[in-house]
């Protein structure tokens, strides 16, 4: 992998974190949730699932998110 590669592939997760860190955090939940009090490891433990995925993967979930976001629905409630 040659560092534009892992340049975009970066940018694709960072990118991918955000808008899901979003979506996580506007979930509405009955009590303390560690996750969204540490949004660190929330994206570590998402960074760590991302590492296995293609560009091409990647770029497509990114683009699902960008839609659902677009289309005010939040893919974090359907899990």
């Amino acid at each position: 992998m040659n560092a534009e590669t892992l340049s975009n592939r970066t940018d694709l997760v960072e990118k991918i974190l955000a808008e899901e860190l979003g979506m996580f955090q506007s979930v509405p939940t009955c009590g303390p949730n560690r996750c969204v009090e540490h949004p660190q490891a929330f994206k570590l433990h998402r960074m760590a699932q991302f590492s296995i995925f293609s560009t091409e993967t990647l770029q497509s979930y990114l683009k699902d998110i960008q839609g659902a976001r677009k289309n005010n629905r939040n893919l974090m409630t359907y899990k």
